[in-house]
């Protein structure tokens, strides 16, 4: 339900060319509920165990003005703050966010965050 009304939102603000990129252990919601919100054009990360192979999948996404980073079900050993620190500081810049629409925070949150990564290198 949080990937919902999430992407309800973020269907709302959705641009032609805008990129949204699924974070592995959001993918199921993605999948079931994304299509009731038309979404089914998106890309997932792979799992991987450590950071790098991570930040070297969103190298690939620079060059675009809009990217969404949605995620959920996160976990301690997962590598979030990097992820999140390197979209917006490293390759790219936070543009805005859409909250967890039941007010989530940390390990319960379901949230999208909206990025453009066509200026850095």
């Amino acid at each position: 339900m949080r990937w919902r009304l999430t992407g309800h939102q973020q269907k709302k603000q959705m641009q032609p060319g805008d990129v949204l990129f699924v974070y592995h252990k959001a993918r199921h919601a993605v999948k079931f509920y994304g299509p009731r919100e038309d979404r089914r054009d998106y890309r997932v990360a792979t799992s991987h165990d450590e950071i790098i192979p991570y930040l070297r999948e969103l190298d690939g996404l620079r060059g675009n003005k809009r990217v969404y980073f949605f995620y959920t079900q996160w976990t301690r050993k997962q590598p979030f703050p990097g992820i999140k620190h390197y979209l917006g500081n490293v390759i790219g810049k936070e543009i805005s966010h859409i909250p967890d629409p039941h007010g989530g925070v940390g390990l319960r949150e379901a949230a999208a965050y909206r990025y453009v990564l066509s200026g850095r290198k």
